[in-house]
């Protein structure tokens, strides 16, 4: 889980893994990727993503890029 605090835009994230995000509060939905490339619609505050799926001892990366306003 990964929180953007009031001021700290995403701008972009690369993920293996379906994202989750919520715009505030403990709603989360998937968000729309295009490959491993997620399409930024909304100002996120929070996003998180299930393990559960991850293969044992294979390393994954996630890459966020973000703006402080």
């Amino acid at each position: 889980m990964v929180s953007l605090p009031n001021g700290v835009q995403l701008v972009s994230l690369n993920s293996p893994l379906p994202t989750l995000a919520t715009t505030g509060g403990d709603s989360y939905q998937t968000i729309q990727q295009v490959g491993n490339t997620v399409v930024i619609t909304e100002n996120y505050s929070g996003l998180k993503w299930n393990l559960v799926d991850l293969p044992a001892n294979a390393p994954q990366t996630v890459v966020i890029r973000a703006k402080v306003q």
